[in-house]
């Protein structure tokens, strides 16, 4: 079960702070964003589709897995868009590998599952994301499962 708190701090130089505070599969995870760059706001996405359920890092030429469109996107400055296009049909893919680092503060990288037929499976051995502290993150409508 996910639970989500959501606050926003003001500092005394005017800036404001988001602290995100998930819960989910008993962990408690803490993010808090400073604004985004207007440089960044303005630019166009580099764009990953993710085309297998493979948790390969190296996968073969023309293959892309959400491990990898990851960390492509750890080296990138600027915005960062991971969809899926794995087939009508649902599809899963299983981490095999443990956590996927997300740890770039130089971009805002966007997890795009809105088409609802992809599900990360965590295969009881870990979580799905390591999000680091300073890293931009926005994770919509992904289903996540089996974590620990």
């Amino acid at each position: 079960m996910l639970k989500q708190s959501f606050w926003q701090i003001n500092k005394l130089v005017g800036t404001t702070v988001s602290l995100l505070i998930l819960k989910f599969c008993g962990v408690n995870i803490v993010h808090a964003r400073l604004p985004l760059p207007s440089a960044l706001a303005l630019t166009a996405p580099t764009t990953f589709i993710v085309n297998s359920t493979s948790d390969n890092p190296n996968p073969s030429t023309g293959v892309m897995t959400l491990r990898k469109a990851i960390s492509l996107a750890n080296k990138i400055t600027g915005p960062v868009l991971i969809k899926f296009d794995l087939g009508e049909n649902p599809q899963t893919i299983t981490l095999t590998q443990g956590n996927i680092d997300i740890t770039n503060p130089n971009s805002q990288i966007t997890i795009d599952g809105s088409n609802n037929t992809v599900t990360v499976s965590c295969n009881k051995n870990s979580g799905v994301f390591s999000i680091s502290s300073s890293a931009w993150v926005n994770i919509q409508q992904l289903n996540m499962v089996g974590c620990e």
